[in-house]
This record gives structure tokens, C-alpha cells and sequence, in this order.
């Protein structure tokens, strides 16, 4: 990963969504997803049309107010917002939220689960397998766990619990 991207990511991802009083969202998960949409191209367009670092989708892009979702720093900051909803759709389940984005949280809830579909079941595995291996790299690191019940993966931190009441990027036209 070009080493400018990469302090991007690690300075983009918690920055704006901690200090800001966003759910946080682990930056390693955004990594894992960035390594594993992009390869950490910020001109990454899929065949599908999705684009730049978090690869979204036009209308993913739209509803999040991106305006250009080639520049770096607010495809970050709404690919992470959506990753969030996510997370908070499926209750902190990183396998399912990371489902989502791939195929649809639609298609996670018609299937109960992760949906059959191989890309779908090739990106989860490799996205999960990048985030394992980027938080095996940071040992001395103290995740956040949600309560019981969730995968140990999940490392999501609840904006009330940082006292935050509002996301300064809703609403901000990139």
C-alpha cells in the first residue's frame, strides 16, 4: 500500500469518526475493506461502477452526499458511515455488516446470514482474514468489544459512550 494511502487510512478513519463522535468504527476493519475493494487504488473503479477506495456503489455514494467518490478522504469518511449502519443493522456482527456491503444488506436478511453466493462468501473470508491479520499485527492494542454475544472481532464504540450527540458529516455535501 503506498505509504501515502496508508497514512490516510490509519489517520482519516478514526480521526473523523472518534473525535467527531461518530460510532467508531475500528480502522483496521476500514482497512481490511479498503485492501480488499480497492488494493488501496483511490481511482479504483469496479465493473459494476463502484468507485475509489471503499468502492461505492453510485447511489451509495449519492446517499451519502459524496460528490466525488475518487477523492480520498470523504470516500473514507461515507464508506465508513455506511460500514457503521451496517454494523449497527446487524447488532455489531462484523461478518454480517462486511456481508452487507458487499451484497446488500438486503441479501444478508433475505438469507439469514451471509448469502450463498461465492464472491459474496470469498469477500467475506478475505476481508475478515485482512482485519484478523492487521489486529494480530497491533498486539499491544486495546479494542473496544461490544457486550456478550457478539464475535470477538467486532470493535465498536457507541457515540453515547464517548458523550457525542450528533455526526458532523451528515448533511455535508463532498
Amino acid at each position: 500500500m503506498p505509504l501515502l494511502l496508508a497514512a490516510l487510512v490509519q489517520s482519516c478513519t478514526p480521526t473523523p469518526a472518534a473525535a467527531h463522535g461518530i460510532v467508531s468504527v475500528d480502522p483496521l476493519l476500514v482497512r481490511a475493506v479498503v485492501a480488499n475493494e480497492s488494493s488501496f487504488d483511490r481511482n479504483a473503479t469496479s465493473k459494476t461502477g463502484a468507485a475509489g477506495l471503499m468502492q461505492l456503489m453510485p447511489a451509495t455514494a449519492a446517499a451519502l452526499q459524496v460528490c466525488n467518490p475518487y477523492s480520498p478522504i470523504p470516500n473514507i469518511v461515507a464508506g465508513t458511515r455506511y460500514l457503521k449502519s451496517l454494523l449497527e443493522r446487524f447488532h455489531g456482527d462484523v461478518r454480517l455488516a462486511v456481508a452487507g456491503y458487499n451484497a446488500g444488506p438486503g441479501a444478508v436478511e433475505r438469507f439469514h446470514g451471509v448469502p450463498p453466493y461465492p464472491e459474496t462468501q470469498q469477500y467475506v473470508s478475505r476481508v475478515l482474514g485482512s482485519y484478523a491479520k492487521y489486529v494480530l499485527a497491533e498486539p499491544a492494542r486495546a479494542p473496544v468489544i461490544p457486550p456478550s454475544s457478539t464475535p470477538p472481532l467486532v470493535m465498536v464504540r457507541r457515540a453515547s459512550a464517548i458523550g457525542a450527540t450528533s455526526d458532523p458529516y451528515k448533511g455535508a455535501a463532498w
